[in-house]
């Protein structure tokens, strides 16, 4: 490769692309054991033959160095496990060979995984390999959206989603003489719809909503939905804020790493359709605010909140996501509820401060982090 296709490399790296979505790529490949490299350098030395490897397993727990906490690479000459692995766009961007932390690279079988592949620096004993440069573009095009979505929120670390769920028995309730904890105590979960790292990813907030108001609530929610009505027991009760730890992944991964037996469960009740839940994350609790809300009373102010989000999370049992904006707002709501039952639990909430703040975000980005501490004031004061 001539110097200035590096150069090149090098300004797509430091611009849109970023080694982020190679770890996507690479991860979504290996998901469906298609993922191939070429073994462009083999100890240090130019490999003539460029054979083709394929990748079995790839874990990637956090971006510290080096990326890759453990590969198994398949060759002709065999299986190399266990091994460590640092990526990057072009292989001149290897630097780490000058620290300390190079020998612990080393004597893991450190390799590095490459977009394309240029120079070494002099002497460097070490494998290299080099991804399909077309089937990396290929894929950054058909998932250009969501590549785009994601990339942005990564630059901007105050940023995430924030995901509704329902409050199933699998999330609150023990079970007698069972070592299996509900998912409040062991901090994790799954959907029961088909989500990706793109949707559940770490830092991003889940509140579990714990729905009541009658015995066979969904039966009466289906029942009055019909008549373009909202059963007017239907209540919130709880909502347990938490935050997402380590984002989604397969079920036997997750047991991988974890050490887990894959055939033993996860929850009490680990079936969906017949089949175990296929999907896990791990999260960790925030804060739990009890309330008390009527969702017809809430239905005057955010009538597509309640219907059809909330309604979807309860009857249908899906994520849904919601808006920053409507997330403030309906704890604003939740708040004032709270200060009127409980007027004297309840102080230091500025109405006018708040719906300032809530202006100004609309035409300032930045000032979502003064509403994120307000919003944290609210919601200390609501549990105490």
């Amino acid at each position: 490769m001539t110097g200035v296709t590096t150069q090149k490399s090098e300004s797509i790296a430091k611009g849109f692309i970023h080694e982020r979505i190679i770890y996507e790529y690479m991860k979504y490949r290996v998901k469906y054991s298609t993922l191939r490299m070429r073994h462009i350098v083999k100890s240090g030395n130019y490999n003539a033959k460029q054979e083709y490897v394929v990748v079995e397993r790839l874990q990637i727990d956090d971006t510290k160095f080096p990326d890759v906490d453990d590969i198994i690479i398949t060759s002709n000459s065999g299986v190399h496990p266990n091994r460590v692995a640092e990526i990057k766009f072009v292989s001149s961007q290897f630097n780490y060979h000058k620290e300390k932390r190079y020998k612990d690279f080393q004597s893991k079988g450190g390799c590095i995984i490459v977009l394309n592949h240029d120079t070494l620096p002099a002497a460097l004993n070490i494998d290299v390999y080099q991804l399909e440069r077309s089937d990396f573009e290929g894929f950054v095009r058909e998932n250009f959206d969501r590549l785009l979505s994601h990339q942005l929120l990564s630059r901007n670390k105050n940023d995430y989603k924030i995901w509704l769920f329902s409050q199933a028995p699998n999330f609150y309730k023990k079970v007698k003489n069972s070592i299996t904890k509900p998912a409040c105590e062991s901090g994790i979960w799954c959907p029961t719809q088909t989500m990706t790292e793109f949707d559940l990813a770490k830092r991003d907030k889940v509140i579990f909503i714990k729905f009541g108001g009658a015995e066979r609530l969904q039966q009466e929610l289906q029942k009055y939905n019909k008549r373009g009505e909202l059963f007017p027991e239907w209540k919130i009760q709880q909502l347990w804020i938490g935050e997402i730890t380590s984002p989604i992944k397969d079920r036997e991964e997750y047991c991988i790493i974890k050490n887990l037996d894959p055939s033993l469960p996860l929850w009490n009740k680990d079936t969906y359709r017949n089949k175990p839940f296929p999907r896990v994350f791990e999260f960790k609790k925030l804060k739990v605010i009890n309330c008390t809300i009527y969702c017809t009373d809430l239905l005057k102010y955010f009538r597509e909140l309640v219907k059809p989000v909330l309604y979807d999370v309860f009857v249908q049992q899906v994520a849904r996501e919601i808006s920053h904006e409507d997330y403030i707002k309906f704890i604003e709501y939740v708040a004032e509820k709270q200060s009127e039952q409980l007027p004297h639990t309840f102080q230091g909430y500025d109405e006018t401060k708040f719906k300032n703040l809530l202006d100004d975000a609309i035409t300032n980005p930045h000032m979502l982090l003064k509403i994120q501490a307000h919003l944290e004031k609210i919601e200390q004061n609501m549990l105490h």
